[in-house]
């Protein structure tokens, strides 16, 4: 063989180590190379929606910051795991990617990010053993064996990004992150970024909470992508809008709701309904138009009326639900990604004064009322409490009032058993019916009264201690309730809690509110003016609701958002017939001429007595002694 013909067959079977390998778009390089670790498609190789897809490759347009916008249900997470690994194999350079919250951290690391390492090749083999004593590789940094950092953070402690120098920065869902004295982390990774200059990458991801929240401000400075998509029947393109979303409205236990069944989307143009096939095909061949093309940022607004993985039904199913629970504005976040303004609306005073009524007080409870809850707030001289009476289409606020003393951090305060007293009374519809009264919160979030909150609380079974969640986004009731040194504390999600007090009045003085809200005429005459002390304000990296400039007093706000979460304990154990029921049992056995009797000895049972059981210690049992043994020749000496 001739040295040319050597070389040439040289050169051939070494063209495959000589030529490099295709240039792959961020989506095309994920779909290759990784693996989905859980769902119905884990085991898979990964594979990206269309919108998705176009959201994955703007990482290599080359802006420096990036917003994500969007819905629940969208697989943002799984896009942003994309961009991390692509970065990790691409880019050479430390990253830093931040959750929420410690929790969510963790949980993201443990079920997301390790197994999808261990499941994807040519992500594994960049990854230091952790076991190898001369790297790092534990829940906050990941050492690459090219001498890089994957730093692993939470964004309630934004000073860990301190001192770290980043090209790429993923935070994720910077709305529900509680603030922090410590820096805002939004503009802390942006500052860590700065030695990269052009080439660094910030994406900024959440579902948003109001007009206030961070991910909607850097949106608004975006170039607001929004997803377009062709009409089947016309080809007219357009934003697929809740409003194009048609349903009927049907009569459920007497309240008009939504229907799911009948739910489906009409083109914007032509009016023609789709399917839900209709509906995939077109956002498959949909595109992202920007809205504000001179802006220096990119930013991606998608909802779930886009996703496969949910349908137009679905999105109708959780609107009822939201409708009828005064929850429409978590409902905005998560399905539309969009917020819900009518939180933020100024209510007039006088316009509160439309929901109250003559007949409706302590004295006169109207028939339908079917049990009472309270919401009490522990003050220096003072406890605050409001008395709600729940009816199934209506919540009285049948009485706010004030037991005083000079200390009500001392134990033994008179308020106290004064209170105590109130919320055992013999409480009568105006027919004579004994209502029962199932539930009453009181707050120990006082530090200085925490004990003396506790103690109070021990001496009556339907009293329990409260305390506000620390999360911004925190649920209005928990789980299950918590124990702190030993003491049952329920831990509420205040800020929600005022959410749907303010969108209650907002919808009943609209008149479109599926539950009725009266206010009795005898509350205090600054009632109002407390319920309505209180707006939706950015505070930290959160949003709360905050005291407005010139207000002192909100314990009628907060008193009532404790009593609603006392009616959610009261239905979380209980169902409307089994309440209705235990009404009729309660006064069948009570004497109605003889109002005397205490509660406590009617023998109608409690439907949640169970979860309302007064906090004993455990009986000791006597020891019992064990029998001597007997004296053998080894025990002799």
């Amino acid at each position: 063989m001739k040295n040319i013909d050597k070389l040439k067959l040289i050169f051939e079977k070494g063209a495959m180590f000589m030529i490099p390998p295709p240039v792959l778009n961020p989506s095309d390089w994920a779909e290759q190379n990784l693996i989905l670790t859980d769902g119905p498609n884990a085991g898979q190789k990964m594979r990206l929606f269309s919108f998705q897809k176009q959201m994955l490759d703007a990482i290599t347009e080359g802006r420096k910051k990036i917003v994500f916008k969007t819905s629940a249900q969208v697989a943002k997470t799984t896009l942003l795991n994309a961009t991390m690994f692509y970065k990790m194999v691409h880019s050479g350079h430390n990253i830093g990617a931040l959750q929420s919250t410690t929790r969510e951290l963790n949980q993201w690391i443990a079920g997301k990010v390790k197994p999808a390492i261990a499941a994807s090749p040519v992500v594994a083999e960049l990854v230091t053993d952790k076991n190898d004593r001369d790297a790092v590789n534990n829940m906050s940094q990941i050492q690459l064996r090219n001498g890089t950092f994957l730093y692993l953070m939470s964004l309630t402690s934004p000073s860990h990004l301190r001192g770290k120098t980043l090209a790429t920065a993923l935070l994720d869902e910077i709305d529900a992150a509680a603030e922090s004295d410590e820096g805002d982390p939004v503009l802390l990774a942006e500052q860590r970024t700065t030695t990269f200059g052009d080439e660094a990458l910030v994406i900024l991801s959440s579902t948003p909470t109001t007009k206030e929240g961070a991910i909607s401000k850097h949106f608004e400075q975006s170039d607001k992508r929004f997803f377009w998509v062709s009409c089947p029947h016309c080809q007219h393109k357009q934003i697929m809008k809740w409003e194009n979303v048609k349903f009927e409205w049907v009569h459920r236990e007497g309240k008009k709701t939504p229907d799911p069944v009948s739910a489906k989307y009409c083109c914007s143009e032509c009016s023609q309904p789709w399917t839900e096939g209709d509906r995939l095909r077109a956002v498959a061949g949909g595109q992202f138009i920007a809205s504000n093309p001179g802006a220096n940022s990119i930013g991606f607004h998608i909802s779930r009326l886009y996703s496969p993985l949910s349908t137009i039904k679905q999105c109708v199913q959780d609107y009822a639900d939201a409708y009828n629970s005064f929850s429409l504005g978590t409902w905005y976040n998560t399905c539309l990604g969009e917020t819900f303004d009518d939180l933020n609306a100024d209510i007039e005073i006088d316009q509160l004064e439309k929901l109250k009524s003559d007949s409706v007080s302590v004295t006169n409870i109207p028939d339908d009322v079917l049990f009472l809850v309270a919401g009490g707030d522990q003050q220096k001289d003072r406890l605050e409490n409001t008395l709600l009476g729940i009816a199934e289409k209506t919540i009285y606020v049948l009485d706010h009032r004030s037991f005083y003393d000079l200390d009500c951090e001392r134990r033994d305060s008179p308020a106290y058993t004064n209170l105590i007293n109130f919320l055992r009374s013999d409480f009568r519809t105006v027919s004579g019916d004994k209502v029962p009264l199932l539930w009453a919160n009181l707050d120990s979030s006082n530090g200085k009264a925490t004990t003396t909150v506790y103690a109070n609380c021990n001496r009556w079974n339907k009293l329990h201690a409260i305390k506000g969640a620390s999360a911004a986004d925190a649920p209005m009731i928990p789980q299950k309730v918590s124990k702190v040194g030993g003491q049952e504390v329920y831990i509420l999600g205040v800020n929600n809690a005022k959410g749907v007090v303010r969108e209650m009045i907002a919808r009943n003085l609209k008149g479109d509110a599926p539950t009725k809200l009266v206010i009795s005429s005898s509350v205090p005459d600054d009632y109002s003016e407390q319920v309505l002390s209180e707006e939706l304000k950015r505070v930290g990296n959160a949003v709360r609701w905050t005291l407005k400039k010139g207000k002192e007093r909100n314990e009628g706000l907060d008193c009532f958002g404790y009593g609603l979460c006392a009616r959610l304990l009261v239905l979380k154990s209980a169902k409307w017939e089994q309440l209705r029921a235990f009404k009729q049992r309660l006064n069948a056995v009570t004497d109605k001429t003889n109002p005397d009797v205490p509660p406590e000895q009617n023998p109608a049972e409690n439907p949640i007595e169970k979860e309302s059981r007064p906090i004993s210690k455990p009986t000791r049992r006597s020891p019992v002694s064990r029998p001597r043994k007997k004296s053998g020749w080894i025990s002799g000496f």
